[in-house]
């Protein structure tokens, strides 16, 4: 009898731990799917009623279509998916070797890019700015895309060689040796044998990497301007000195999470796997 009081007490304990978990998911993702909500709906709203827009029935795709034809938006759309796949390709080319040598390698080479990668995640990005922006003033690649391009290149190489070398670190090296000591060489144990058993992380970290890229603005906006336009900073047009044209922007954003949305949905599994490596 004893028995059984304890075990409804465990199971009623259960119960409201279970319950207050879910309450706890509900306000979670309350946070982060009303503002979408609420963006989906101001960029449905006509212009006349954006600050209504929780009353009346009244929507309209006139903003999308706005927001679409504004100046220089599409070439913005290109500009930011060209660089977004460039950053992604070079910075995951750079990570793959560099991870590499952090998990596998010892020796002073490898303890100061450690250091240098390090200290390069611990110093804040807007402190970068007046001297990237001096930088590419003097070299004459402002407003272009290498300007742009090597700040996302430093950002990613720091971020992600730390997490490819915990995916190196987590395999067995056993197969490496094995096929060192059967006269492969180093770059054939690199590619045939340690890069295919982390395309799970690779492909994780790749798409983060473009989303990062297609999603940012700081660097963006101190070193672009109106020959390399890019996304984020042209939906930032539509504050002007008559306001702010709350539709428009709402259109216009909601146009570029399309792309993140897809490329989101088409790589799901692979985020999750490859972060679980």
């Amino acid at each position: 009898m004893a028995e059984e009081i304890i075990v409804k007490g465990q199971l009623k304990l259960y119960g409201w731990r279970r319950a207050l978990w879910f309450a706890g998911i509900v306000l979670v993702c309350f946070f982060f799917v009303f503002p979408i909500f609420w963006l989906v709906l101001t960029a449905l709203r006509p212009e006349s009623e954006v600050f209504y827009v929780h009353r009346g029935t009244h929507f309209t795709l006139d903003n999308f279509i706005r927001a679409f034809d504004a100046p220089q938006f599409k070439e913005a759309m290109f500009n930011s998916a060209v660089l977004a796949t460039l950053g992604t390709l070079l910075s995951i080319g750079i990570t793959l070797q560099s991870g590499y040598m952090l998990g596998r390698f010892r020796g002073k080479l490898r303890n100061a890019w450690f250091g240098l990668i390090y200290i390069m995640r611990t110093i804040p990005y807007i402190t970068w700015g007046l001297p990237l922006y001096a930088m590419t003033q003097f070299l004459g690649i402002y407003d272009t895309y290498w300007g742009v391009l090597g700040p996302h290149l430093a950002v990613h190489v720091a971020f992600f060689s730390l997490v490819m070398k915990g995916f190196f670190e987590n395999i067995t090296a056993s197969s490496e040796e094995a096929a060192l000591v059967d006269g492969c060489s180093y770059w054939g144990v690199y590619f045939r044998i340690a890069v295919p058993q982390v395309l799970p992380g690779i492909f994780a970290l790749s798409l983060i990497c473009w989303l990062w890229t297609w999603n940012e603005l700081l660097f963006a906006m101190l070193l672009t301007s109106a020959d390399t336009p890019l996304l984020t900073v042209t939906i930032v047009q539509f504050v002007n000195e008559i306001g702010m044209e709350w539709n428009l922007m709402a259109g216009s954003a909601i146009i570029a999470l399309i792309p993140a949305i897809l490329i989101t949905l088409f790589g799901q599994k692979y985020i999750t796997k490859g972060l679980y490596m």
